[in-house]
């Protein structure tokens, strides 16, 4: 149970779509994907569609030492964006994770194979000290800045 802070929708047509909800619950965020899984875009660790909401697992089980509170805490999830067949979203350490089709480097892992697990974008070498806060895709392309 929760409080839904975002929703992104991306694909249609004839290959389906996809939605994501990044939901603040009292275990911390929680992003939930459902839809057309075929590229990998609902980052479930399969192929597949699917029709109610599941989380993704991956960016669920990321922490990080807060020294205000001097414990380990979930990271946030500060953003979601969906394109046609892919997924990203920017947590609060800075650092974007991607995931679904890439036939045009849209995940920015530096390759063209798909992926359905989130996997951190590979910066630039002049962005590698940057804390993007912010994402956006298109249809084959991903965007963070901070």
């Amino acid at each position: 149970e929760g409080r839904v802070r975002a929703v992104a929708a991306g694909g249609g047509g004839t290959e389906g779509g996809h939605t994501a909800f990044l939901v603040e619950t009292t275990r911390g965020d929680e992003l939930y994907t459902c839809g057309y899984g075929r590229w990998g875009a609902l980052g479930a660790r399969a192929f597949s569609h699917i029709a109610g909401l599941r989380p993704v697992t991956t960016l669920a089980s990321l922490r990080e030492y807060d020294e205000a509170l001097g414990r380990v805490v979930p990271l946030r999830i500060l953003g979601v964006a969906c394109g046609d067949a892919h997924t990203a979203a920017v947590l609060s350490s800075g650092n974007v994770f991607t995931w679904g089709w890439n036939d045009g480097g849209q995940l920015g892992d530096g390759g063209k194979a798909a992926t359905h697990t989130p996997v951190m974008l590979k910066a630039p070498a002049e962005f590698r000290l940057s804390r993007f806060a912010n994402v956006a895709c298109g249809p084959a392309s991903t965007a963070a800045w901070s």
